[in-house]
């Protein structure tokens, strides 16, 4: 997706809700944050009456997930602030492995790390915001 700035007015269009991810949905936007969008117009366009038998509870919380990965994509090197091995290993190059994760705190009184620095068997550092 690649995000051009057409003024002070924010449009969007979309072809089909989606039930489960927002990626599946083509929005064709202008004139917005990309960040912004992704956290509420981006639900526009979530279908909660598309799959019968399941939970609004389920599908929202899954079209929330794709829409927090969509923000994590534009950002660069982040993951999610509870990420799995999987999450961390797409920014691993190939033969190399993850010899330590340590977590970046944003003062020394926060509780809450705010990225997490990897580093690699051949040295290499990593740094990942967490969003």
């Amino acid at each position: 997706m690649e995000w051009r700035d057409v003024g002070d007015h924010t449009a969007f269009t979309f072809n089909d809700a989606s039930t489960w991810d927002a990626d599946d949905i083509s929005f064709t936007v202008g004139g917005a944050d990309p960040l912004e969008f992704y956290r509420s117009d981006g639900w526009d366009g979530f279908d909660p009456f598309n799959d019968t038998g399941r939970s609004y509870e389920e599908m929202s919380e899954i079209y929330g997930e794709s829409c927090e990965c969509e923000i994590r994509k534009i950002i660069g090197n982040a993951v999610s602030n509870n990420f799995a091995w999987g999450d961390l290993l797409r920014f691993i190059p190939e033969g190399q492995q993850i010899v330590s994760i340590t977590p970046n705190y944003k003062g020394g009184r926060s509780r809450n790390p705010e990225a997490v620095t990897l580093i690699l068997s051949d040295g290499e550092k990593v740094t990942l915001k967490l969003c």
